[in-house]
């Protein structure tokens, strides 16, 4: 065996030796990002079930129960502000989760969806109205809810926005969450 002959040998073991830490690297990578977004998930998760925001969820539901639907409610800007904190924080989810695929948007559809789905049917008009004033406000949450409503018909064919019964039981549960 000549030099040259080794050479080509080490130089191809060598060429295999780094496609491997190549591709080691990407998968610790792949595995580092799926770990970060179960913990982003996690945390969003503790946040939105906190007694902070189970107040903000509360009054939101209070406040979208008199505007919606006319109940007998004390409309107050506290709990217009509450509504507004509710619908960032649905934003945020929506801005990390469609623009940085952090958490992807099925994890969020696990988490989420019944919250992020009635939240924003009860609040529609709300929202235009804002929109009215500011388009781009609530524009990726939106955007999240529509994609994770195509999410929820690929594992329930029979998937329908949920109706006016449904959104008005939701938010007199939802209501009660500071009580």
């Amino acid at each position: 065996m000549d030099a040259q002959m080794v050479t080509a040998i080490f130089t191809a073991l060598a060429a295999f030796a780094a496609l491997g830490t190549a591709i080691a690297a990407f998968l610790q990578i792949r595995m580092s990002r799926q770990s970060i977004s179960v913990d982003v998930l996690l945390r969003l998760d503790a946040h939105f079930n906190s007694p902070d925001m189970k107040t903000i969820r509360s009054n939101a539901a209070a406040f979208l129960l008199k505007y919606q639907f006319g109940q007998h409610h004390v409309l107050t800007i506290g709990n217009r502000i509450a509504l507004e904190s509710l619908l960032d924080f649905f934003e945020g989810i929506a801005s990390l989760s469609l623009r940085k695929g952090t958490p992807d948007p099925e994890s969020v559809w696990c988490f989420f969806f019944p919250w992020i789905e009635r939240y924003c049917w009860a609040a529609e008009r709300f929202i235009k109205e804002t929109q009215e004033n500011d388009p781009l406000r609530w524009q990726d949450l939106i955007r999240l809810r529509k994609q994770l409503e195509k999410i929820e018909r690929k594992y329930r064919s029979d998937y329908k926005p949920p109706d006016e019964n449904r959104l008005r039981r939701f938010l007199e549960d939802e209501m009660q969450l500071s009580v």
